[in-house]
């Protein structure tokens, strides 16, 4: 949910959330098609409204699903006096699994673009990115007892054309591993 993002406490009002899915199947591919909107108007008159969407879809065939999705945060609570001075929010993902019998492994990736304020003089370039990938493995050791491994690696930096301007990016990588037990 796109109120979820937002970290000021100015909020909106009037907010229209909706969406839209298809969930199916043809000659044994299963189909997932999903779109969300949420829509509303800012409290403070100098910032702009809210307009937050994403589309998404899996196909699945054989144990096999690949899906992916889009969304855009467009430029809520930006503020309006100088649209030069805002930019908008989007993130796009891509993933692919895998399910045969008790193992199950997966990878997606995730990269988002904020565009950054810009700076007196400089063009609408500056823009913070955030890559994400993810590798997980899981194996059903039995009913209701799972033993699984993921490994993460990430990379967050902000982009200038003034290459003075730029800070040092944040990447690493996390490996989480455990068993999950389930009554």
């Amino acid at each position: 949910q796109a109120m979820n993002v937002i970290k000021s406490g100015e909020g909106f009002k009037d907010i229209l959330e909706a969406g839209i899915s298809y969930i199916g199947e043809i000659k044994n591919i299963g189909i997932k098609i999903a779109a969300v909107g949420e829509f509303g108007k800012s409290k403070d008159i100098k910032r702009e409204d809210l307009q937050a969407w994403e589309m998404g879809t899996n196909i699945s065939h054989r144990g096999f699903v690949i899906g992916g999705s889009y969304g855009s945060w467009g430029k809520h609570n930006m503020l309006k006096a100088n649209p030069i001075l805002s930019g908008k929010t989007n993130y796009w993902t891509v993933g692919l699994g895998c399910a045969q019998g008790p193992f199950t492994a997966s990878i997606t990736h995730l990269q988002s673009k904020k565009m950054a304020p810009q700076i007196t003089g400089e063009n609408n370039s500056r823009h913070n990115t955030l890559r994400n990938t993810v590798l997980g493995v899981d194996y059903k050791i039995a009913p209701g007892l799972l033993s699984y491994v993921e490994f993460a690696s990430f990379k967050m930096d902000e982009k200038s054309p003034n290459r003075q301007r730029d800070r040092k990016g944040n990447r690493g990588h996390i490996i989480i591993t455990g068993i999950k037990l389930k009554f």
